[in-house]
Parts: structure tokens; C-alpha cells; sequence
């Protein structure tokens, strides 16, 4: 279900965001998470959650300009017209994918972190994401205490290698 993994994703990217009252915070991760829904539309397969992977990855560095276009688009539709003044100074990627959300630094990669898993006997979010979904969505994650290895932590961690995002994954914009 698209829908439960893109609203953890836009959790998470809001939590970062500076600066923001109640009501943008709210109004961005509502519409970030719309986006987000629509742009996987067409892309998510829950029988083979690797496939499509790639358009499913997102990158925010707003110190080097690059913010990704849904990022912009879903700002732009709540009146947020200067999103990089928002942004955190740390880059994230986020691979968002049928059952699982992973979010990283790319200049980091040991600090990876699954903020969603789902798996046959547990599902799990993190904490701090909570508040912000019920703002939000009305709605929250239940959450369990999973072990790291049915999270698919340490030695059995999914590996992601960096990638090269194309230019229709992003614009450059200025943020001086």
C-alpha cells in the first residue's frame, strides 16, 4: 500500500524542516505525502520491492542546490515559495519502497536508518514520526519493538549503493 510508506516518507522529511508553523508543517506533509503518492503510482510493486527502486529514491541537499522536484512541487502548492530556507544543512536520501522506508546521509552511508518496516509479524516506525502523522493524517503507525534482525539491521541490512540520480529527479536551484 503506497499510501502508508509515502506518509512515513513525508513525516520524515517535514520532522527536518526549520522554521515551519503548525499549520504549514501540517499543510507540506499532507501534500508531500499526495506527491509522493501520485508520483509511485505506477511505479511500486509490492511482490518485488526493488523494482523501480530508483525512481523511488529521493535526494534533499539544499547546500548544493539540489532539491527534488516533489519536494518543490508540494511547497509550492502550500505557498512555501523559499522551501531551501527550510531545509536541514545536512543532505537525505530516502528510499522509499513497498514495506520499508530507509533514510540516509550520502555522504554517511554508516548512518542509515529504517524509519518503516513492515514484514509479516511486525510493523515499525519510528517514534518521533508519531506526533506529526496524527497532525497530519489523523491516523498513526502501530508501532512493536522488533529485533534488529527482523528489522533487517547490522549484518542482514538491505545495502544501497550510491546512485546517480538523472536531472528529471531534481532541479538545481539557488539557495544563496
Amino acid at each position: 500500500m503506497v499510501k502508508r510508506e509515502t506518509e512515513i516518507a513525508a513525516a520524515y522529511v517535514t520532522s527536518q524542516l526549520k522554521s515551519l508553523t503548525l499549520v504549514q508543517t501540517r499543510s507540506f506533509c499532507r501534500a508531500f505525502a499526495r506527491e509522493l503518492q501520485t508520483r509511485y503510482q505506477r511505479h511500486w510493486y509490492p511482490d518485488c520491492p526493488m523494482r523501480g527502486q530508483a525512481l523511488r529514491s529521493l535526494l534533499i541537499d539544499a547546500s548544493a542546490g539540489l532539491i527534488d522536484t516533489t519536494v518543490l512541487k508540494a511547497a509550492s502548492l502550500v505557498g512555501l515559495d523559499k522551501i531551501a530556507n527550510h531545509l536541514p544543512n545536512h543532505p537525505i536520501q530516502l528510499w522509499i519502497d513497498p514495506g520499508e522506508v530507509e533514510v540516509c546521509n550520502p555522504r554517511d552511508s554508516s548512518s542509515n536508518q529504517v524509519v518503516f518496516k513492515t514484514t509479516k509479524f511486525h510493523t515499525y516506525s519510528a517514534s518521533h514520526l508519531e506526533p506529526l502523522l496524527a497532525g497530519a493524517f489523523g491516523s498513526s503507525i502501530a508501532v512493536s519493538s522488533p529485533s534488529d534482525a527482523q528489522l533487517g539491521c547490522a549484518d542482514q541490512a538491505r545495502s544501497h549503493k550510491p546512485i546517480t540520480l538523472s536531472r528529471h529527479n531534481f532541479e538545481q536551484r539557488s539557495v544563496h
